[in-house]
């Protein structure tokens, strides 16, 4: 099952500690036909809050938040701070779109602010919100319901409040791991674990609570609205996310470290991309079990790990960490086919700190040496690059300003941006 259908990533991966530089099958053009240009700033009342996620926008407000508390409402017509809130123990801020509200999940409890004027919409010590660094989101928004990870009790649960009046509408009594996953229909797909320790998935109505269905698995890989990935009995099952029911299998019980890596993602609506943690990578067609394709290299750096990432339908990108660079490189979801690859100088093994996604299209890597380098999604083509007060990857938040495509940013240092893409 593991025969080399491509030996390409195996040089890739192993890119030597160098400058962000470029490799293509295909000799591209030097540069790309895009760059990027700070169109305006504002500056906040101090350095920007890393690593937390406590940005947020509706349309017309930039919320940004200081290292020291200070929730910051960025005006984006007027360009200017609107207002402020300090606060001393927030967890993440996040939007409330249906309403024109953000709420700041607090360690005492969850704030909710009109975005506009500032003004307290409602604040309940009964709703705590604990954030999940891991995930790119932290509570998942059905409409007005929000429904989050909850460790009031001692271990992490999921609940669901009413984002108008701050009621708490249900919350699930089982242990929970990770962040859920919406589905279909207003419900979502989560893992949970019975009193013996069992885990199982099962699916949930938001607004609720009440279960829709549940099965008993090994563990569970990763999920989206139409199918959830798990492991049962040395077979990957993806699994039907609204009617609880087997679409296909894939036997996986030769791959002994598949039943610790979480590390996994749906591409193209049918198809699983996974990765074994030690640079084997595999797809399998979700509505037969088919294996599409595999790419094998050798793990004799066990000082390195494989994150995998989708953006939009079909960007499959694939990233190798260690203490001296990441490369990120892009596959074909339907072939496996390495398409480009970056090489940057991050630092550690995380890749939240360190790189960014504007919208779809953009991947920007931020370097040890305080330069970053931004590469088109497509093309692997060099957008553009700089050096000085790099912007926070958790704070990138694309606006609603049309013709424009541009991007509101927060520095390490305390600017709040406007990033506009203009073609060259």
């Amino acid at each position: 099952m593991r025969a080399v259908t491509s030996l390409a990533l195996l040089a890739l991966l192993l890119i030597g500690s160098c400058t962000a530089s470029i490799k293509s099958h295909q000799a591209p053009a030097a540069t790309s036909p895009w760059t990027i240009v700070e169109d305006w700033n504002v500056t906040l009342p101090g350095p920007g809050m890393q690593i937390f996620p406590t940005y947020c926008n509706v349309q017309g407000i930039y919320v940004a938040t200081t290292s020291s508390g200070v929730v910051t409402a960025i005006n984006t017509t007027m360009r200017g701070i609107q207002w402020t809130k300090t606060y001393d123990d927030i967890a993440f801020v996040s939007a409330l779109p249906a309403t024109n509200n953000i709420f700041v999940a607090r360690y005492s409890g969850t704030t909710v602010l009109n975005a506009f004027t500032g003004d307290l919409v409602w604040f309940s010590p009964n709703v705590t919100m604990a954030p999940n660094l891991a995930e790119d989101y932290n509570a998942l928004v059905f409409d007005t319901t929000i429904v989050y990870r909850d460790q009031s009790n001692g271990f992490v649960r999921l609940c669901a409040v009413d984002g108008v009046t701050g009621n708490k509408l249900w919350c699930d009594t089982r242990r929970t791991l990770g962040s859920p996953d919406a589905a279909y229909n207003n419900t979502f797909t989560a893992q949970f674990f019975d009193t013996n320790g069992h885990a199982f998935i099962a699916n949930l109505n938001a607004k609720d609570g009440k279960e829709n269905w549940f099965a008993y698995v090994d563990r569970v890989f990763t999920g989206s609205a139409k199918y959830v990935a798990v492991l049962n009995q040395g077979a990957i099952t993806i699994v039907n996310s609204m009617t609880g029911l087997a679409a296909s299998t894939y036997d996986v019980s030769n791959i002994a470290s598949l039943g610790t890596t979480r590390n996994s993602v749906f591409v193209k609506e049918d198809v699983f991309a996974f990765t074994d943690g030690n640079f084997w990578v595999a797809a399998i067609d979700c509505t037969s079990g088919t294996l599409i394709w595999n790419i094998t290299a050798p793990s004799a750096n066990m000082d390195r790990r494989v994150e995998m990432q989708r953006r939009g339908e079909d960007i499959l990108v694939l990233a190798s960490l260690s203490f001296t660079h990441t490369n990120f490189t892009r596959l074909s979801a339907l072939t496996g086919k390495v398409e480009w690859s970056v090489s940057a100088r991050p630092t550690g093994m995380s890749l939240s700190p360190v790189h960014a996604w504007l919208a779809n299209d953009i991947l920007y890597t931020r370097n040890t040496d305080n330069t970053w380098s931004a590469w088109g999604a497509d093309s692997g083509l060099l957008i553009a690059h700089g050096a000085g007060d790099l912007f926070l990857p958790r704070s990138v938040m694309a606006s609603f300003t049309r013709p424009h495509f541009s991007f509101y940013v927060t520095t390490a240092g305390g600017q709040m941006k406007d990033l506009r893409v203009e073609r060259n």
